[in-house]
């Protein structure tokens, strides 16, 4: 019986994959047909089955950017860099965007150092931070493997234990920071090519209190029916629309 179930999974499995790999494929035929809307429509049909990879979003930025949805793009882009932070082509394109679009909204000065980390922390994911943490550790494991003699040797171990201890509060510390920002800093990207941004969750036209535009990053706060309560990264708040704007 168990082994009729796994292999019911498992054809599920392989069943659902080759679907997935076949919409992907001909996704990107007909991206190099031209027709962007149903490259477009095939990628995310892929995405509302919860599978994810940064090709795709990579792919799913190329398609909308052809097609003039630049927010959309930009999203798409954003999306892919959470996969792969130092990916060339995508901070590229990213970047190139972000030079595009209406509203230049400047974040407030940092000091060097929280400038730096705060860089740093985006330059690698969630896995990737991890990773450097088990180097380390394994590092300071070492000594316990093999047995260092050499007077000098031992020394310049001393010394890098306490280094490597560092590095590990300081890694600890950043996995920490980058999971609660990932969990508590809602990020999204405005869609629409402009809006009226309320102080209020009504559409009253007298309570507009300032325009933004496709392709503007906000932060995501409290959220009542359909309308989000969104916050620039100059201090302005306001309330729009869900439909507005994507969530990151």
């Amino acid at each position: 019986m168990k082994i009729f179930i796994l292999f019911i999974i498992a054809t599920l499995t392989k069943t659902f994959g080759s679907n997935v790999d076949s919409i992907y494929v001909k996704g990107n035929e007909y991206y190099l047909q031209g027709k962007f809307n149903d490259s477009i429509k095939n990628y995310e049909k892929i995405l509302s089955l919860n599978r994810e990879h940064q090709d795709l979003y990579f792919n799913l930025g190329n398609a909308y950017f052809r097609n003039k949805e630049i927010g959309n793009a930009i999203w798409s882009y954003e999306k892919a860099k959470l996969f792969s932070p130092r990916d060339k082509d995508i901070n590229f394109n990213l970047n190139f965007l972000n030079g595009q679009i209406q509203d230049k909204i400047l974040k407030p000065n940092q000091l060097f150092f929280i400038k730096f980390y705060n860089s740093l922390l985006n330059k690698y994911n969630f896995g990737e931070l991890f990773g450097m943490l088990g180097v380390i550790i394994l590092f300071l494991s070492f000594k316990r493997i093999i047995n260092i003699k050499n007077d000098f040797l031992r020394k310049s171990y001393k010394l890098s234990i306490v280094i490597s201890s560092f590095f590990i509060l300081f890694f600890v510390f950043s996995l920490m920071d980058k999971a609660f920002k990932i969990t508590n800093t809602k990020e999204a990207i405005v869609i629409s090519n402009e809006i009226n941004v309320k102080s209020s969750p009504f559409l009253a036209s007298k309570n507009t209190i300032f325009k933004i535009h496709e392709g503007t990053k906000v932060i995501i706060g409290e959220n009542q029916q359909e309308w989000y309560q969104i916050e620039l990264y100059d201090g302005k708040k306001g309330w729009v629309l869900g439909s507005q704007i994507r969530p990151i």
